[in-house]
């Protein structure tokens, strides 16, 4: 929680009109409550700080089919169950949640085995699809 307070006063005293919010896959095999305490603190420390910001909290996105399967923390149902706690958070106006798996994952939904190395990280090229397609679901949003 203290590197969480940091970040935040890091960007209190800037103009920033929209902040992206991620977690990756190191988090994901935390009890549930601690991520949606973690989540709580961080969704009120940054509207404290910047109450006029747009929070734009991003999903984890799923793994390979190979590596979800052989890792419960990796699964479906975990990181289903995780994305719906930060989902939880968005109420339209100032908080946002954009499903980072709904540009990537496959019929079955899992991250593609040609887009990733070892299942869990894109490729590079992968990266910059991803940024451009956030960029782009905000303005679907209305995310100004």
């Amino acid at each position: 929680t203290d590197d969480l307070k940091y970040a935040v006063v890091a960007f209190a005293n800037t103009d920033g009109g929209k902040i992206y919010i991620g977690i990756g896959l190191n988090e994901c095999n935390y009890e549930y409550e601690y991520i949606e305490q973690g989540f709580e603190k961080l969704v009120n420390m940054i509207k404290q700080h910047q109450p006029d910001c747009k929070i734009i909290l991003q999903s984890i996105m799923m793994c390979a089919k190979k590596t979800a399967k052989g890792n419960w923390y990796f699964d479906q149902e975990n990181l289903g169950n995780i994305n719906a706690i930060i989902k939880s958070f968005a109420d339209g106006e100032t908080v946002f949640y954009i499903d980072s798996n709904e540009w990537i994952v496959d019929e079955e939904g899992y991250l593609p085995a040609d887009m990733t190395h070892d299942g869990i990280h894109l490729y590079g090229t992968g990266y910059e699809e991803w940024a451009l397609w956030i960029v782009e679901k905000s303005g679907w949003l209305g995310i100004e």
